[in-house]
């Protein structure tokens, strides 16, 4: 018998809404996962709070912002990355 989903499980993966602020989204960082130098900098590959690795994501330090530099500056200081 084939697979057939219904709406009694609700969607597979559920992703909470972003935190709205100033007109801007803000996601909440889980955690980072890998990096890579790009130019000058960093970027980092990150999973969001609530969300599969398949919404994760590479950013830049810039946008490591409100709560997101704690978890920027312990990784790098794991990581020797300075």
């Amino acid at each position: 018998m084939p697979y057939v989903e219904t709406e009694v499980h609700g969607p597979n993966f559920t992703r909470p809404p972003p935190e709205i602020e100033n007109d801007e989204e803000r996601y909440e960082i889980e955690t980072i996962l890998k990096h890579r130098k790009r130019g000058r900098g960093y970027n980092y590959f990150v999973l969001w709070k609530g969300y599969p690795i398949t919404d994760a994501s590479w950013e830049p330090a810039s946008s490591f912002t409100q709560g997101g530099e704690k978890i920027l500056k312990e990784y790098q200081e794991r990581h020797s990355i300075f």
